[in-house]
């Protein structure tokens, strides 16, 4: 058994909140306002737009209520990106990096965290197939 893995401090399970009144809390949380994301897989199309910043991503993540804001950090290192649907019902989508297929469809969200229309997940998914992504079970 390995001694530094057992010495191991678990991961902190809540969210990094800054403390605005500290000097280098603000100062993060002032750069993490409106940062670029990592560079997304693929431009999208007329009705799948990429999200680019950390602001669009909290804006995003508070309408679609699917937690893309906790972890910024998959955002900010390339291991997630996010695309919305611009048609009459509002989507959020969600790629992740996966060891054994490269990008892969993670989640489709609904406003307030709801579940999208069959049809809509259907188009949805067929966009990105044609994109040459794959999809995990959602």
């Amino acid at each position: 058994m390995h001694t530094a893995l057992a010495a191991r401090r678990p991961a902190p399970t809540a969210a990094f909140a800054p403390d605005t009144h500290r000097e280098d809390d603000a100062w993060l949380a002032a750069k993490l306002r409106d940062a670029a994301l990592f560079e997304t897989p693929w431009e999208g199309d007329r009705q799948l737009i990429p999200v680019r910043t950390t602001r669009a991503l909290k804006d995003a993540s508070g309408i679609f209520a699917n937690r893309m804001w906790d972890r910024l950090d998959w955002f900010l290192d390339g291991q997630e990106a996010c695309f919305l649907w611009a048609g009459t019902e509002k989507a959020a989508i969600t790629l992740r990096t996966d060891p054994l297929f490269g990008w892969t469809l993670r989640e489709i969200t609904g406003r307030d965290g709801g579940k999208v229309s069959a049809a809509l997940e259907a188009e949805i998914v067929a966009r990105f197939a044609a994109a040459g992504f794959r999809c995990r079970a959602m």
